[in-house]
């Protein structure tokens, strides 16, 4: 026999192979809850798989299986629900373990009384509550700690370019010549650094191309922001997307943390390839986008 009500109320189960004592429960309840009563082990199963059921009432002795089993079973389905025994035949030493073991909530002896079941379904669903909202205070507080973690990280790694562009940064001022065809080039510093345009700067190794593009980002609407600067003849060709664009988790051995990329790290500010010539051809297509569009694609990402 299985019936039930269709309410809005708290969800109660009773399995049991008594039918008085189903009908019973079930008269009793049925205006304050929503109620399902079963003599069979498979339909109180199957309809603990079906919705979330806080308080359930199981007898200690049918012919099926027994009470204690059948929690052991409902278990692996519904962890979270309270479980009760109602029984004619008190086994202390049994209860006592059930009990201790946290298999079962209540041991009611019957002819159960009213004010039993009541105060089991109500200190039940205090119970089963205050477990949901410990589960989600530990999700949030797990997922808080994360992201809080990896905000530290990501500013930790800002705060290492930050620091190396205060102790090497200089200006324009610092450049000095009194050559007119480098005068020119100065003249084209101050032309340029008004604008958003992408940069080619060309010249032997130490004639100060990094010292013309520091001019260029101190003299623009930028120099509040990040200078970043990548030699990529100095990164291996295997991380020198990863250190451009950044990478999520898992995206390839080793990456155990979201990284953020060179290009990231200069957004709003300027960034500086040194050596740019050096990039390998699978990569040269990537920067060209960037240049173009703007858009970067982290490596396991979108």
């Amino acid at each position: 026999m299985d019936q039930a009500t269709h309410m809005t109320r708290e969800k109660i189960l009773y399995i049991d192979d008594n039918e008085t004592n189903l009908l019973l429960f079930y008269e009793m309840y049925k205006e304050a809850c929503e109620v399902f009563i079963t003599t069979s082990k498979d339909a109180a199963l199957e309809q603990i798989k079906s919705g979330e059921y806080k308080v359930i009432f199981v007898d200690y002795l049918m012919p099926e299986i027994s009470g204690l089993d059948f929690i052991m079973q409902a278990k692996q389905i519904s962890p979270d629900s309270l479980y009760n025994i109602l029984t004619a035949h008190a086994n202390l030493e049994v209860a006592i373990s059930a009990i201790n073991h946290g298999s079962v909530f209540r041991f009611i002896e019957k002819p159960w009384k009213e004010f039993e079941i009541n105060r089991a379904i109500r200190e039940a669903v205090a119970l089963f509550d205050l477990k949901v909202q410990n589960k989600n205070l530990i999700k949030s507080i797990r997922q808080k700690n994360a992201e809080l973690t990896l905000l530290k990280e990501q500013l930790e790694e800002e705060n290492l370019y930050l620091q190396e562009e205060i102790t090497s940064t200089t200006g324009f001022e610092d450049i000095i010549s009194k050559d007119p065809a480098f005068k020119s080039v100065l003249k084209k510093v101050e032309q340029v650094s008004g604008t958003m345009a992408t940069v080619l700067i060309l010249g032997e190794t130490g004639t100060g191309k990094e010292l013309i593009a520091r001019a260029i980002h101190k003299l623009s609407q930028r120099s509040n922001k990040s200078f970043i600067k990548l030699n990529c003849a100095a990164i291996p060709e295997t991380l020198i997307e990863s250190e451009l664009c950044g990478h999520r988790k898992g995206a390839f051995t080793g990456a155990v943390e979201h990284k953020k990329g060179k290009f990231e790290l200069a957004d709003h500010g300027t960034i500086f390839l040194d050596e740019v010539e050096e990039l390998p051809l699978l990569m040269q297509p990537k920067l060209l986008r960037v240049l173009q569009e703007g858009d970067i694609e982290k490596l396991g990402g979108d």
